[in-house]
């Protein structure tokens, strides 16, 4: 049985706000640079020291990953609206307690 409009709107409001939260993630998730060294003297050996490595910070792009896909989920709510809620590999309906607790999810639970 296909979502109907009251649902659909339920899932439409989740992403929104699901997208803000991360939106707002990324806004307080600063990442501290260390200061720069001062230039070598002049005269001054120059060792063959690597430069450090930069850490990626796993939980930006955890955040950032989730938006991509909460994004995603919006575009095809918008252009495919009659097609949401169908496993994009077996065409199955993903249930709705399913997509209430992801409603970003595009795959059912057989074909995750």
């Amino acid at each position: 049985m296909p979502l109907d409009n009251m649902q659909m709107e339920e899932i439409r409001w989740l992403l929104q706000k699901k997208k803000q939260d991360l939106t707002e993630a990324t806004g307080k998730e600063t990442v501290k640079t260390p200061p720069k060294k001062s230039a070598a003297k002049k005269g001054a050996k120059k060792t063959a020291a690597k430069a450090p490595r930069k850490k990626p910070n796993l939980v930006q792009a955890a955040i950032s990953g989730e938006l991509r896909e909460v994004e995603a989920a919006l575009k095809r709510l918008k252009e495919q609206e009659s097609r949401f809620g169908y496993c994009e590999h077996c065409f199955m309906e993903i249930p709705w307690r399913e997509l209430a607790a992801n409603p970003a999810r595009r795959f059912c639970s057989r074909c995750v």
